[in-house]
């Protein structure tokens, strides 16, 4: 809060460099998509595994932890 008052602008970007920084870990890219139809099926079977049942499957821990 106190960069925001000093600096608005600066505080935006330290926001969505940690939005972008945290939410990289919870991703998958597919390069090719020729290989979208495989990271679909990889993705299928890893939920199918997961004692979570929403897509995409995360952790509240995985996503707000430091």
């Amino acid at each position: 809060m106190e960069l925001y008052q000093l600096n608005a602008r600066k505080a935006e970007n330290a926001v969505t460099s940690e939005i972008a920084k945290r939410i990289k870990n919870c991703l998958v890219h597919v390069e090719q998509e020729s290989d979208d139809l495989l990271v679909d099926g990889l993705l299928t079977l890893h939920r199918n595994d997961s004692e979570l049942k929403q897509f995409p499957p995360f952790s509240k821990k995985e996503i707000f932890s430091p």
